[in-house]
């Protein structure tokens, strides 16, 4: 009796289903594994906040200072609370902790070594996945190079994007979660010419106003210290709506005439707006209000002009080297509110 063989199609057709279902398998072990390295990450960030939260209320409710943050927990004997399994490189700590925090205050009691009060717990970034290396910095680069301490938060290029092009953050109220919004971020600026630059108490942003006496730009203002982190934000508000002033993107450290702008929005004093864009002036934004937030978004190289969230203007050049924050005054009072960079809006 003969016994009848496979056929070379009948092979192929197990073959190929076979393979389809190891493909199938694949990507199960693979999105299960990954939300396994998600869990783990989460839990360890989870365990510090929580260590932050018991230190926080042990020091008359003030977080700790971003130099001595590491050595204040004492979390050293368990070293696999540190580690994020996603992390190409294991080392002795993959977390940061937000400068942004640093000797802020949940209580009402302001001890003397506090900062300033922390309006919004639940928004503010405490712990997130990260990159950052300390450096000894450098004030002849530009833009300078601050010195930094190790496992501190201080710019959106310190964010490690480990999970899912996303990165997990604690927050001072302690939820954890995954995110792809940095921290917010004061502006610092460059030592400046004709006004005066003042970090925020309660790091809502920082202020710019211009202190010489006459009228006239005449390269009047100050410049970033730190160019615009990837895809982000540039937040500010105008003081009042008399004065001329204006604020937006260059590609240089060196504060500029108006034209030289390559993203801006200029408030004149007779209390309506303009965009410029590669030193023309486009869309007129007719009145506005000392109470509205206007932005500078950038975002896969796409430059929006927003207005209280909403766009107004899209520009029409692609944004692809690195900008740095700038802002130069008409007249004598010309003030700036609020200035920050953040990860989205």
């Amino acid at each position: 009796m003969r016994v009848r063989g496979f056929t070379l199609l009948e092979v192929l057709t197990s073959i190929t289903i076979i393979m389809i279902l190891s493909a199938i398998l694949l990507t199960i072990v693979t999105q299960t594994r990954d939300r396994a390295r998600v869990v783990v990450c989460l839990d360890n960030q989870r365990q510090i906040a929580l260590a932050l939260a018991i230190w926080t209320q042990d020091h008359d409710e003030t977080l700790p200072d971003a130099t001595t943050v590491w050595k204040d927990l004492n979390l050293s004997g368990d070293t696999n609370l540190f580690v994020c399994p996603n992390a190409k490189t294991h080392a002795s700590n993959a977390y940061l902790y937000t400068n942004n925090v640093s000797l802020r205050v949940l209580g009402d009691y302001l001890a003397p070594s506090a900062v300033a009060r922390l309006i919004d717990p639940q928004s503010e970034i405490m712990t997130l996945d990260g990159t950052h290396e300390a450096t000894l910095g450098n004030t002849s680069a530009a833009p300078p190079l601050l010195p930094t301490y190790q496992n501190v938060y201080y710019t959106a290029q310190d964010a490690a994007f480990r999970h899912r092009q996303k990165f997990i953050a604690s927050f001072v109220d302690s939820h954890v979660e995954l995110t792809d919004v940095t921290p917010t971020q004061d502006i610092t600026w460059i030592p400046t010419v004709g006004a005066q630059a003042t970090p925020s108490a309660d790091y809502t942003g920082s202020s710019l106003q211009r202190t010489q006496s006459g009228t006239g730009y005449n390269f009047i203002g100050a410049v970033s210290t730190l160019s615009m982190p990837g895809d982000s934000v540039l937040l500010w508000r105008f003081a009042a709506t008399n004065h001329g002033a204006t604020v937006g993107l260059l590609t240089t450290t060196t504060l500029p005439a108006v034209p030289a702008f390559t993203y801006a929005i200029q408030a004149k004093n007779d209390g309506t707006a303009v965009v410029l864009e590669n030193g023309v002036f486009y869309a007129p934004l007719g009145p506005y209000a000392v109470s509205d937030v206007f932005a500078i978004r950038r975002e896969k190289g796409l430059v929006s002009f927003l207005k209280n969230g909403t766009v107004f203007y899209s520009a029409t050049n692609i944004a692809t080297t690195p900008y740095f924050a700038g802002a130069t005054f008409e007249d004598v009072g010309a003030q700036l509110l609020e200035c920050r960079y953040r990860g989205a809006w």
